[in-house]
C-alpha cells in the first residue's frame, strides 16, 4: 500500500511538472505570434484574432498567473493593437492601461511611454484633445528624460496635430518645428517629408 501511495505522489508531481511546462510553452508560442502580429495592419490581424481570440486571452491569463511578465506584455500589446485597429477603443484603453501599469511595475519606462503615447492616440481618435494632450505629455516627459529623441519627435508631431485640430496654428507650427529639428538631425528624410506634408 505504501508503494502505491509513493507512486501516485510521484505521478502527481510529474503530471504537475508536465502541465506547467506545457503551459509555459503554450504562453511562449502564443506570445511570439502576438508579438509578430502587433505591428501589422488590421487586415493581417483580423483573421488571427477572430479565430484564436480565446487562445490569446487564455495565454495572457496564464502568463499573469505564471509570472511571465514579458509574455504578458507582448500579449497585452498585441490585443490592444488589434482592439485599437478595430476601433474598440474601450478595450484598447483598458489593455493599454494594464500595459502602462506593467511597465511602471517593472521599471520599463520605454514601455510605459509607448503605452501613454498609444493612449494619447486613442483619446485623439475620440476627439478628446485635452485627454490626448495629457497622455502625450506624460509620454514626452519620459522620452525626454531617457533621451529617446525618436520617441520625443513622434510625440511632438502628435501634439502638433492636436494643436492643428484645435485651430491653434502657431502652436502646431511650434510642435512640428521641434519634431523636424530632431528628425532632420537623425537623418530621417521620410519622417521629415510626412511632417512637411
Amino acid at each position: 500500500a505504501v508503494g502505491g501511495v509513493l507512486r501516485s505522489g510521484c505521478s502527481y508531481r510529474l503530471e504537475k511538472r508536465v502541465k506547467e511546462q506545457w503551459q509555459h510553452s503554450f504562453v511562449d508560442s502564443v506570445a511570439t505570434l502576438a508579438d509578430d502580429l502587433a505591428p501589422r495592419p488590421i487586415y493581417e490581424q483580423r483573421s488571427w484574432f477572430s479565430l484564436f481570440d480565446a487562445n490569446f486571452y487564455y495565454a495572457r491569463d496564464l502568463a499573469a498567473r505564471l509570472g511571465m511578465d514579458l509574455a504578458f506584455g507582448a500579449l497585452t500589446q498585441a490585443l490592444a493593437a488589434f482592439a485599437q485597429n478595430a476601433f474598440d477603443f474601450a478595450m484598447a484603453e483598458r489593455l493599454l492601461q494594464e500595459l502602462a501599469n506593467l511597465g511602471q511595475r517593472l521599471g520599463n519606462e520605454d514601455a510605459t511611454a509607448a503605452a501613454f503615447h498609444q493612449l494619447g492616440m486613442i483619446a485623439r481618435e475620440r476627439r478628446d484633445y485635452n485627454g490626448a494632450e495629457g497622455w502625450y505629455r506624460k509620454s514626452l516627459e519620459i522620452d525626454e528624460r531617457l533621451g529617446n529623441e525618436h520617441g520625443a519627435a513622434g510625440t511632438y508631431s502628435q501634439l502638433g496635430n492636436i494643436a492643428q485640430e484645435r485651430r491653434d496654428f502657431d502652436g502646431a507650427y511650434g510642435w512640428y518645428r521641434k519634431s523636424l529639428e530632431i528628425i532632420e538631425r537623425l537623418g530621417s528624410e521620410r519622417e521629415a517629408a510626412v511632417i512637411y506634408d
